[in-house]
């Protein structure tokens, strides 16, 4: 039996992607030459950060040149579905 109640049931329902964890969120990064790579990050170092996409083989980014990224809030199992649905 669950510890939720039916109010936290419902929320996850009705917002699922509300308690993504970080691991399981999509990011996007942009590098200075304004190419755009998406991803989870598998992979960070102090020189550069790896995302994976599924849609191709990883992507290793050089620090150096990535703008400021941001998380997105939909996980990548919804982002996946939505694509299904639409």
């Amino acid at each position: 039996m669950s510890s939720n109640t039916k109010a936290q049931l419902l929320q996850s329902i009705l917002d699922p992607s509300k308690t993504v964890e970080p691991r399981y969120r999509n990011y996007i990064v942009i590098d200075k030459d304004g190419r755009i790579f998406d991803g989870l990050i598998v992979a960070e170092t102090g020189g550069a950060i790896t995302l994976r996409s599924g849609e191709t083989e990883d992507q290793a980014v050089l620090r150096s040149r990535i703008l400021p990224r941001a998380a997105l809030r939909q996980g990548v199992w919804l982002m996946s579905f939505s694509r299904f649905v639409a």
